[in-house]
């Protein structure tokens, strides 16, 4: 073979393989962009939502507080019950003569 004909062989096949490595590069590099571009985005969110996880732990602690406050005051709201219902008896025996008396006189 002549110096030309391997010459020309040579640089068609040094063309296929940067027609192959341009094929092959450009999707690569653009890739390789989204890939930066999601993991900053993906960071963003990550802060986000931890941000958010530990603002759902402290509405949680307070709930939790309300509901031990919660059942403190229900058990004085109990006991209160009480006090009015011994209230309510001791105001119906209290308040017997004074109506037997209003029946008596026919008042």
């Amino acid at each position: 073979m002549s110096g030309t004909v391997l010459l020309i062989v040579g640089l068609a096949s040094l063309a296929v393989v940067l027609a192959g490595l341009v094929a092959f590069a450009l999707p690569a590099w653009r890739l390789g962009r989204r890939a930066l571009r999601v993991g900053r985005d993906l960071g963003a969110r990550v802060d986000h939502l931890a941000r958010r996880a530990d603002e759902v732990g402290r509405r949680a602690e307070a709930v939790a507080a309300r509901g031990a406050r919660i059942g403190e005051d229900l058990a004085r709201l109990q006991a209160s019950l009480r006090r009015l219902q011994l209230l309510a008896a001791a105001w119906q025996e209290a308040g017997q003569p004074y109506r037997a008396l209003r029946r008596y006189l026919g008042k």
